[in-house]
């Protein structure tokens, strides 16, 4: 597992290589040493915000939802 700080969630590794590619900041869960403040914001963002917020802009401009919700 894999958290991309750029957004503070957490991704499987297929995602952490596409967010790569986008040049965004991957970091490995397990190989990682993380900041207090890395750990407060993933803690405070975190998936469940993402994609609240994904959702709701995908609602508004009228595109379907690439995956479905989680529980």
């Amino acid at each position: 597992m894999y958290c991309v700080m750029n957004f503070n969630v957490f991704v499987c590794s297929a995602c952490a290589g596409i967010h790569r590619e986008m040049t965004h900041k991957v970091k490995g869960i397990s190989m990682s040493v993380f900041t207090e403040q890395e750990l407060k914001d993933l803690e405070k963002d975190g998936n469940a915000v993402s994609e609240l917020v994904i959702v709701i802009d995908m609602l508004l401009t009228n595109l379907d939802c690439p995956c479905p919700l989680s529980p």
